[in-house]
């Protein structure tokens, strides 16, 4: 029997393969969220500031695609949880900074850890050829949703 092309997949079958994907992801962070008692944003600011710390406010909303008072109010809510801090700008008091903490680096190591051995715990289940396809799939997520311009510029106006 031949195999189906890609090229074959039907709209509603790629819907589908979106769902699932997508269905997926949301149940994994339901449970981080859960053993964490982080959300999505407050983890994904905290893997942020981990590369790129201190940031401006400002900054952090562009990255996370937010207006700059959702940002306010989710740093405010891992400062109070002690996993960042803030600092204004001497020069320019407008500028508030945002700074991890130990305690927040320590947390996103933890949270880095747990996912990286779920990862690799899965991948077990797979052939090293089929490992390896999943491992391009996930590098190039961005390319195939058509995110690698918008990814680019973000990465170039920070």
């Amino acid at each position: 029997m031949k195999k189906k092309s890609v090229k074959d997949l039907s709209p509603s079958k790629i819907e589908d393969l979106l769902f699932h994907a997508l269905r997926s992801i949301y149940l994994f962070e339901r449970a981080e969220i859960e053993q964490f008692d982080l959300d999505y944003q407050q983890m994904y600011l905290l893997k942020v500031l981990r590369r790129m710390s201190p940031l401006r406010v400002s900054d952090i909303a562009e990255e996370l695609r937010i207006p700059v008072f959702s940002t306010t109010r989710l740093v405010n809510q891992l400062e109070s949880k002690t996993l960042v801090i803030k600092n204004r700008d001497i020069k320019d008091r407008r500028n508030i900074f945002v700074q991890i903490t130990a305690e927040g680096r320590e947390l996103v190591k933890k949270i880095e850890s747990h996912i990286i051995e779920l990862i690799l715990t899965g991948l077990k289940t797979y052939s090293e050829e089929e490992a390896r396809l999943i491992i391009e799939v996930v590098k190039n997520l961005d390319r195939i949703l058509g995110l690698r311009q918008e990814l680019k510029e973000a990465a170039y106006s920070g």
